[in-house]
């Protein structure tokens, strides 16, 4: 059984792609209708341990193991360093959500967005270097799993088509650990005296990369560029949908790195 605080470990390193979803779709960098969905918080609270959460505990009970567990959490450390007020919110909610009994998948609805937003917010601030990694390691991630199953792979991306997975079973301790470091550092360079600030003229040159990635991906897959639009048109095309995200990412950080962390930011923006 996994203890909470390593539920929400690996929801942390799952946040940055789910934050991919919807800002795609606004950029309309693809096609009018290239909406796509990559909810990979959802494996956040995938193998949540009864013991939290059945009708048996106490409100006490539920209070001190969501305190103990953030505890124990790198991110949650951060953000209760630079911004408390972040912090109380989050767990203040963490344990609302608990004493509500939600199922696993309730508990993911109400949990995935403030991950994401915190993801984003920091992705936007943090210096190029972090950003640039953070999205290496996302990409190693995907490929270790494929290899494994392109399968294991396809529901990894796509939780809504075939249902998730849990990657510690798939991602080894040191991979795991690797990316929470880098997690780490990426959110304190984004609160640092070195922060990143964004300017128009990087924006401008991502607007111009994002185009470039759009025809690349459209020419090397043709029609199965639909499935990130329509992920159950990757049923039977599993491993092409898990090399097609990878390949996606693996494009933007092929850029220089000023590059790539702007065109990362213009993904993962809001605007």
């Amino acid at each position: 059984m996994m203890n909470l605080s390593q539920v929400i470990v690996s929801g942390c390193v799952a946040a940055v792609f789910g934050i991919i979803v919807e800002c795609l779709r606004k950029k309309v960098w693809i096609s009018k209708t290239q909406g796509w969905t990559i909810l990979l918080i959802t494996i956040a609270l995938w193998n949540v341990g009864a013991y939290f959460f059945n009708k048996s505990s106490t409100e006490s009970e539920i209070i001190t193991s969501i305190e103990s567990a953030i505890k124990k959490v790198p991110h949650f450390g951060v953000i209760e360093e630079y911004e408390p007020q972040t912090y109380t919110h989050l767990k203040n909610k963490m344990i609302a959500i608990a004493k509500q009994h939600f199922s696993e998948q309730e508990m993911i609805d109400a949990i995935q967005p403030e991950m994401l937003k915190i993801h984003r917010k920091r992705m936007q601030s943090a210096t190029n270097s972090w950003v640039v990694e953070v999205m290496r390691l996302n990409i190693e991630q995907i490929e270790k799993i494929q290899r494994i199953n392109p399968d294991k792979c396809f529901k990894f991306l796509f939780p809504e088509v075939k249902g998730g997975i849990n990657p510690l079973k798939y991602l080894s301790q040191d991979l795991l650990k690797r990316r929470v470091e880098k997690d780490i550092e990426m959110m304190r360079s984004s609160y640092s005296t070195n922060r990143h600030v964004i300017t128009e003229k990087e924006k401008d040159k991502a607007k111009e990369n994002i185009q470039l990635v759009a025809r690349f991906l459209h020419v090397k897959y043709g029609d199965d560029l639909k499935i990130l639009d329509q992920p159950i048109k990757g049923l039977g095309k599993e491993n092409i949908a898990c090399q097609l995200v990878k390949t996606m990412w693996e494009k933007v950080i092929s850029f220089p790195e000023e590059e790539a962390a702007g065109l990362t930011r213009l993904i993962l923006s809001t605007e």
